[in-house]
């Protein structure tokens, strides 16, 4: 994030700014921040710069991550200095909304005033640069925008179906960003289920990038801060990725290009769907995770079961049947029978948005499709063998 004017670092810091935006500020460096001190011993892990205007711009890297971030306030006198991001957020959350914040570099301390209540913390000299470690350069170049409340669907649809993973997995640990040119494919994946979310975006390029679980997860925190209607920009090139809101710069090395072939998965099960209500069918799943979390999914007419297939709740004399009747306007499809880890399918449900939303199983031993209205999410359960 460029920072108007330069910080003069023969004087001490001193800012005053609001507890709120200070802590919004903060917020989206934390994970960075902390995992970064792990690469720098005795090194602070948030750096806080004032230069001219009226904005204080903090910054916090790692091995392969960059985040930074602006807050408004008074700059009484320009500098530069690190704290840890940590005790500074558990500082301001520790007060109530409203307050004035005071912020003074003395010597080697940073002196915080609130109202009537002094801290004094340990303070240091801004992050040495660190060497990212980014995975395959290339020179594929692009960028596009998007608005934030859709980036953050899409992201989110596609970490359902990553959240089964394990880390000694072999599968790739983290999202695949798939360009097509004509459209953005988000797709995660953790063996047992898998996620793509999609939109429409043009780019001059095609491009597969994928980004570890560490920085989809920093990404999707500062997301989370990001207004609805504000477009977020998101380009690539030479092996890392950016990504830029209103408030925010985010800068991350991508891994390796390998991932999961999603599109013979896709491929391979062709869509034979039929629609029901969405929030009525997750308070059935939700209500038959009660016994077990395992489930007979079956279609039978216009009968939809969902049925306790758990083996060992069975012999205990507990199962669970649950039925609702398709709507009239209901494609007729074959009847099937499937059996599914029942929180994989409650996770699905949750991910997608829209009523109603589609279900399909195209032939036996194939997986249940958890289809958004309108197709832009979808969610490949894997059938079990219980």
């Amino acid at each position: 994030m460029d920072v108007t004017g330069q910080p003069n670092r023969s004087f001490p810091l001193h800012i005053t700014t609001s507890r709120e935006d200070l802590l919004s500020a903060i917020t989206p460096l934390i994970s960075v921040a902390q995992r970064g001190t792990k690469f720098r011993t005795g090194h602070s892990s948030l750096t806080i710069r004032a230069g001219e205007g009226s904005a204080v711009h903090l910054c916090a890297s790692d091995d392969n991550t960059e985040v930074a971030t602006i807050s408004a306030a008074s700059i009484k006198q320009s500098g530069e200095i690190g704290v840890s991001a940590k005790r500074l957020s558990d500082i301001m959350r520790s007060f109530d909304s409203g307050s004035t914040v005071e912020l003074q570099r003395n010597g080697g301390f940073l002196s915080i005033k609130l109202g009537g209540s002094r801290y004094s913390i340990n303070c240091d000299g801004p992050l040495a640069p660190v060497t990212r470690q980014v995975g395959k350069a290339d020179d594929t170049t692009g960028e596009f925008t998007l608005a934030a409340d859709e980036f953050k669907y899409l992201l989110d649809a596609a970490c359902s179906g990553v959240a089964g993973i394990k880390p000694d997995s072999k599968l790739p640990q983290g999202v695949l960003f798939h360009l097509t040119g004509t459209r953005l494919r988000l797709v995660g994946t953790d063996g047992g289920r898998m996620a793509v979310a999609s939109a429409n975006v043009t780019t001059d390029q095609a491009t597969k990038l994928v980004l570890g679980h560490n920085a989809v997860a920093d990404l999707r925190s500062l997301l989370s801060k990001v207004k609805a209607e504000d477009q977020v920009s998101f380009g690539w090139g030479k092996g890392m990725v950016r990504v830029k809101t209103p408030h925010a710069d985010f800068n991350v090395g991508v891994l390796d290009n390998s991932y999961v072939d999603y599109e013979a998965v896709m491929g391979a099960n062709k869509l034979s769907p039929f629609h029901v209500g969405l929030t009525e069918l997750r308070e059935i799943v939700g209500r038959s995770l009660i016994l077990s979390n395992f489930l007979t999914v079956k279609l039978s007419g216009r009968t939809l079961s969902f049925i306790t297939a758990d083996a060992e709740s069975k012999k205990q004399g507990q199962e669970s049947v649950e039925s609702i009747e398709l709507p009239e306007d209901a494609k007729q499809v074959s009847d099937f029978t499937i059996n599914v880890n029942g929180q994989y399918l409650l996770d699905a449900l949750n991910a997608v948005r829209g009523e109603p939303v589609h279900l399909s199983v195209s032939k036996p031993d194939a997986p249940l499709i958890v289809l958004a209205n309108g197709g832009e999410a979808r969610v490949y359960v894997m059938p079990v063998r219980v």
